[in-house]
């Protein structure tokens, strides 16, 4: 069975080359994205550096459940920070090693929740902090990176086997850089056993999201790692611990965030929250397992009866 992470299939969608449309490229003063190599070089400066180099992307939203018979409300807030390696290689290429930490909080507060009502069930639930990395991501002119969105492999050969490409919006200095990407893959948690916790056999979600910078860094050789603001939004099942069921609930995920240089740049209670549910994320090294969101669930949590 093939793999997923969410932050598995965000990685892989940032190498699958959606196209740059027709004159999109011409219209860009100032910045060739004429070659795989451009684009590639142009994306690393937006994602991450193009010289070795480890940044922060810190990003916080809003959960919001859809359910029928209910009206849509927000559950719960989350922030999200991930650590990104940047490691160029000698054939050109970048390896991109990330870990990832969520905390779920209420909105608006800075402090890991451990035990919530579910606002549309009534439910008393337990949020699950979790963690995803250690992952590599492989970033080339051919786009070679582990494709995990899907266990079709017809589809991962046809998304792998294409020069880079990304899609490309530039108003003046501003440019935007955007990616879409649909996953179904089998489900970790039997809904036969987790009634309450899984979506169904299958994972199916959608994630969308932006990277925007200025046009000038991207042109300028002397900058290997330009500013970002990032925004994501992600709809599809609800996380296990929501406990929604099979009953047609649909969660949607908007987050908007920065990239940062330093950890040090995060605001302080949002630092200290991070230290408080994940310690290990500000360490150089902070973990080398890589255990999927739901085997995790599955590993520490028990089957509501």
């Amino acid at each position: 069975m093939a793999s997923v992470s969410r932050r598995g299939a965000i990685g892989a969608a940032m190498a699958v080359p959606w196209g740059l449309s027709a004159g999109a490229a011409a219209a860009v003063p100032g910045l060739d994205l004429s070659t795989p190599r451009a684009q590639l070089t142009a994306f690393m400066k937006l994602l991450t550096s193009t010289k070795p180099e480890t940044v922060f992307y810190w990003y916080s939203g809003v959960i919001d459940v859809a359910a029928p018979g209910h009206p849509i409300c927000p559950v719960i807030g989350v922030d999200t920070l991930i650590r990104r390696k940047t490691e160029p290689q000698p054939d050109g290429s970048f390896h991109v090693v990330t870990w990832e930490a969520d905390v779920f909080h209420a909105v608006g507060e800075y402090v890991p929740l451990a035990r919530m009502k579910n606002p549309v069930t009534g439910r008393m639930v337990e949020p699950f902090q979790f963690r995803e990395g250690m992952l590599t991501y492989v970033y080339s002119e051919h786009a070679r990176t582990p494709v995990a969105f899907t266990d079709n492999e017809a589809e991962v050969k046809r998304q792998t086997e294409r020069p880079f490409a990304a899609n490309w919006r530039q108003v003046g200095n501003e440019i935007w850089m955007t990616r879409e990407i649909y996953v179904d893959l089998p489900n970790p948690l039997d809904p036969a056993v987790w009634r309450l916790e899984s979506e169904g056999k299958r994972l199916r979600f959608s994630l969308a999201s932006t990277h925007t910078g200025k046009v000038s860094e991207l042109a300028d050789p002397a900058i290997a790692c330009a500013a970002s603001a990032f925004s994501l939004s992600s709809m599809g099942g609800c996380f296990p611990w929501l406990m929604m069921g099979q009953g047609g609930a649909v969660q949607m995920w908007r987050a908007t965030g920065l990239k940062l240089r330093s950890a040090a740049a995060l605001p302080a209670p949002v630092h200290a929250m991070f230290t408080l549910a994940h310690p290990r994320i500000f360490d150089d090294v902070p973990w080398t397992d890589h255990e999927l969101p739901w085997s995790a669930y599955a590993r520490l949590r028990k089957p509501t009866t």
